[in-house]
């Protein structure tokens, strides 16, 4: 999982001030919106790794039935 090169010790400068600057109904609401976000942005990328692995599949079995043989072309 990479969380754009952002380490604990920045992690914890962020939540400092964000506690600093929100009231506590603002920093949960912000924080419920925050993690819908990521699950938003997690599911996307599931969701086009899977395709792209599902084209990937479905080019190499054209490729194989093209073929004739049921191996993959030859270099």
């Amino acid at each position: 999982m990479i969380l754009l090169f952002v380490g604990f010790w920045e992690l914890v400068v962020i939540a400092v001030v964000a506690i600093m600057l929100l009231d506590t109904s603002s920093l949960l609401k912000t924080a419920r919106f925050l993690g819908h976000l990521y699950q938003r942005v997690q599911k996307s990328i599931s969701d086009i790794r899977s395709h792209i692995t599902l084209s990937d599949m479905d080019s190499h079995e054209s490729d194989t039935e093209s073929n004739g043989s049921g191996k993959p072309p030859a270099g």
